[in-house]
């Protein structure tokens, strides 16, 4: 029983830990090194929200008897950019395409390979209310949570 319990604590730590340096790579392709380490040392809070939004901060979903159907459609969906000292200043897309965005399609197969980097798109973030995009014309919505809730899961880390 010992036995058990173990392999399934070192699991759940080894599942945590791969997590993490998933979120925390994906967090570098937008902020680079540089940036990050300063933000780590100067606001360890921030690399933890934008790992929880990573993480938690939204969900995919079928648009089910088209309930969805009055929510903003993007067929395309805008990476963010550098834009100097106005509020979109996150990072710049480094996808090495040269696009300014991907389909609605290349996003839902980013998704599926896990390799969906959400930090990357310019979307709407609510401070209370979950933002809604229908995924083009690929019967999914992408529920984008607010950031009250990304805070809560933060604080419950």
């Amino acid at each position: 029983m010992k036995k058990i319990l173990l392999a399934v604590v070192t699991l759940s730590c080894v599942f945590s830990y791969a997590q993490n340096s998933d979120s925390q790579s994906k967090i570098l392709d937008i902020l680079g090194q540089e940036r990050f380490d300063n933000i780590q040392n100067s606001n360890p809070a921030r690399i933890v929200y934008l790992e929880a939004r990573l993480e938690e901060g939204y969900k995919i979903i079928n648009n089910e008897g088209g309930k969805f159907d009055q929510v903003e459609k993007l067929d395309m969906i805008p990476f963010r950019i550098d834009v100097g000292d106005s509020k979109d200043t996150l990072g710049t897309c480094k996808d090495g395409t040269g696009k300014s965005y991907d389909s609605a399609q290349e996003f839902l197969q980013k998704e599926n390979s896990g390799t969906l980097n959400i930090l990357k798109y310019k979307l709407k973030y609510d401070r209370e209310k979950v933002v809604y995009y229908q995924l083009g014309s690929t019967g999914k919505v992408l529920m984008i949570f607010p950031v009250n809730h990304i805070n809560k899961v933060v604080a419950q880390k």
